[in-house]
Order: structure tokens, then C-alpha cells, then sequence
């Protein structure tokens, strides 16, 4: 097992945060557009729709995190769609393909961690892929995985 580049570590990362951050754009439309209609016409029936589609745009919206985080890389052997264009894969330590309890733990440790530290351990995470032998990043130290080089046939 190869470990990747930082570069295209880092490169898969932001390649999937545009995925994710479009997808969470059009799930947030029916919330735009109450919030519009509430400016033009602030009456109780408009805050109501704007309460309503708030709420379903956010479920959604961690729908579509969930679905891309932790479905997808089950499916696709670790790969989300930026880590399959720079042929890159997450793995457990032994080699194995991951699972769904595998990338439940290796994200919930990463949302968990970002959000106690109120996003500080993204540098911590890049220091410690910078140092660390075999470029394991913090949460992957956490949850017992790896990203790889995927060989291309």
C-alpha cells in the first residue's frame, strides 16, 4: 500500500468540499426562496413556509453529507468522488476495504473533533499529515484507517 501524495490528499479533500458544498446549495433553494418571500411579505404564513423549508433543506442537506461521506465510499471501495479522480482510497489498517461502521466512526470522529475544536484541528490534522510518517492524518489515527494509492488498470 502506497501512501498518496499530499497534494492529492489535500487536492481530494477541496474537489469533494465543491461536491458537497453545490449539492447543499440546491438543497438550500426552498429555504432562499422563503427567506425572499418573508422580506418582500412578512406575515405569519411566510415566517411558517420559511420555518418548514428551513428545517427540510438542513435535513436534506445532512442527508446529502451523509449519503457522500459514509455511503459512497462504501460503495466505491473507500472513494469518494475526488478521491476517485486522484486515485486515492480510504482503507482499514490491515488492508481491508472499509465498511459502513468504519466510515460512520472515521467521520463522526472527524465532525466531533472539528466541532470542539471549532474548526482548529484542520491544522492540527494538516501538521500531523505533514509530520507523521506514512501521511496518516489525525482522525485516521482515531478511527484505524488509511488513505492509499489506488493502482490504475
Amino acid at each position: 500500500m502506497n501512501t498518496p501524495k499530499l497534494s492529492h490528499r489535500i487536492s481530494a479533500s477541496i474537489f469533494d468540499f465543491f461536491i458537497l458544498l453545490a449539492l447543499i446549495l440546491i438543497a438550500l433553494i426552498p429555504s432562499i426562496v422563503s427567506l425572499i418571500n418573508v422580506l418582500i411579505s412578512d406575515n405569519t404564513w411566510n415566517v411558517v413556509a420559511l420555518y418548514i423549508s428551513s428545517f427540510f433543506s438542513g435535513a436534506l442537506a445532512l442527508l446529502f453529507i451523509i449519503l457522500y461521506n459514509i455511503i459512497l465510499p462504501v460503495y466505491l471501495h473507500g472513494q469518494t468522488l475526488g478521491k476517485k479522480y486522484f486515485n486515492i482510497a480510504i482503507v482499514k489498517n490491515g488492508g481491508a476495504n472499509v465498511d459502513f461502521k468504519t466510515m460512520f466512526a472515521r467521520e463522526l470522529t472527524r465532525v466531533f473533533v472539528l466541532i470542539t475544536t471549532f474548526g482548529l484541528s484542520i491544522f492540527v490534522d494538516l501538521i500531523t499529515l505533514l509530520t507523521s510518517r506514512g501521511r496518516v492524518s489525525f482522525y485516521d489515527t482515531l478511527s484505524s484507517t488509511l488513505v492509499v494509492d489506488v493502482l490504475v488498470e
